[in-house]
């Protein structure tokens, strides 16, 4: 493991961002830029490439590290803007009350390929997972913009035996809307010969779905993303940090997999978190503030109210002054008409069951992000008993041919 600069502050938002996207804290992985780069034809060596899964898993090809021919792990770093429960994402069983600020047509009540967690990092501040490549044309050498996600989907379409019924992309992030992008995790997937156990802890709802299924299609995932906070230059479980979320305007820099599925009706792409781990606080570039109360425990607050004999307390304000936090919440409300993740594009879609060899994803709306930062949870899971990696020394930036990312916001 390596360590980045104690202090952000001499930074600039954009040289910071940009600092940690080309970092690795482990050998074994990839920045997304680099990985990106190595598909370019002046590109000595390519560093991944795709391959195909057999038997269930035909239809999904998977990007693996040509340097350990290993599925490829690659690394990031974005802007926080939202997240589902992370413990029980979009799944509320029969009976239960659901989270607050999830429709109710993206509700799932039962185990199926669309009941997940949903993070969405902001591309509207900091564009570079759509917009953070530079290449030069042989001609001119005129700069060309082009976008990560794009590049990788041009690279699969050029593998021999992908989507091979010439099936067109879904519309899901298809990079037409660009101010977010949204990672998910499954909460369930299809039963095979081999059950693992999972690695967390599950919530009393994600058991009570699985038990009271009909057939039992669908088991626990085994695999849960880990969250972090960076403090004093070592990794803590995020749920002893403080506060122990991710708040909208946070730097996260984050691990996960690139894989592509062929559906019956498109091809998509799907990226999976591994890890999670906030390495500066949206207030120090004035993304959010300490004193901001959406955090979870603060969203359904009552709030106060004149009682008999209770003392008055004046608050001065300029009548033509907005106050700031009706302002955030006004530039947020067109929110709660946003769905939640991938499974809610198409609403004539609503019903039907993903698997894992049709994981479909459409969308015909603006927006396809969580509404909020921190939804109110539901009964709290036992915590996880997750192992804080050791202090974080001296990772090697990751080598890039390219110039900085193209600023387009102050």
């Amino acid at each position: 493991m390596s360590n980045k600069p104690e202090s952000p502050k001499e930074h600039s938002l954009y040289d910071f961002l940009e600092e940690w996207q080309n970092t690795c804290l482990f050998d074994y992985q990839l920045t997304f830029t680099e990985a990106i780069e190595s598909l370019s034809s002046k590109s000595g060596k390519r560093l991944i490439e795709a391959r195909a899964g057999t038997g269930q898993r035909a239809s999904t090809w998977t990007l693996f590290d040509t340097r350990t021919n290993q599925e490829a792990i690659l690394v990031h770093a974005a802007v926080w803007r939202s997240n589902t429960n992370f413990d029980t994402g979009n799944f509320v069983p029969a009976g239960e009350t659901p989270p607050n600020h999830i429709p109710d047509n993206r509700i799932q009540k039962i185990p199926s390929f669309k009941c997940e967690i949903a993070y969405t990092i902001d591309t509207g501040v900091e564009d570079s997972f759509y917009n953070n490549l530079e290449f030069y044309s042989n001609s001119d050498e005129t700069v060309i913009y082009a976008r990560d996600i794009e590049i990788l989907e041009e690279y699969i379409q050029s593998v021999k035996g992908f989507n091979r019924d010439k099936l067109e992309r879904s519309p899901w992030q298809n990079g037409t809307h660009r101010d977010s992008y949204s990672l998910t995790t499954k909460l369930f997937v299809k039963r095979t010969a081999n059950v693992k156990e999972p690695n967390y802890e599950p919530h009393e709802w994600l058991v009570k779905g699985v038990k009271g299924q009909k057939k039992r299609d669908y088991v626990l995932n085994p695999r849960r993303p880990a969250y972090f906070d960076l403090v004093n230059n070592k990794a803590v479980v995020l749920q002893n940090s403080k506060p122990p979320r991710y708040k909208a305007g946070d730097i996260v820099w984050f691990a996960f997999k690139v894989s592509f599925y062929v559906a019956s009706q498109y091809w998509s792409s799907d990226l999976t978190p591994i890890e999670f781990i906030r390495v500066a606080r949206g207030a120090r570039y004035g993304l959010n503030s300490a004193e901001d109360l959406d955090d979870e425990d603060e969203i359904d607050k009552p709030k106060k109210t004149l009682r008999d004999g209770a003392a008055i307390s004046v608050i001065a304000r300029n009548p033509h002054d907005e106050p700031k936090n009706l302002k955030r919440k006004k530039d947020d409300a067109s929110d709660t008409d946003k769905t939640l993740s991938s499974d809610a594009a198409d609403s004539n879609d609503g019903d039907k069951d993903l698997t894992d060899e049709d994981p479909e994803k459409t969308d015909d709306t603006k927006e396809t992000t969580p509404q909020s930062t921190e939804d109110k949870s539901p009964p709290k899971s036992p915590s996880p008993s997750q192992v804080p990696p050791p202090e974080i020394p001296a990772p090697k930036a990751a080598a890039s041919s390219r110039k900085k990312a193209k600023k387009s916001k102050a």
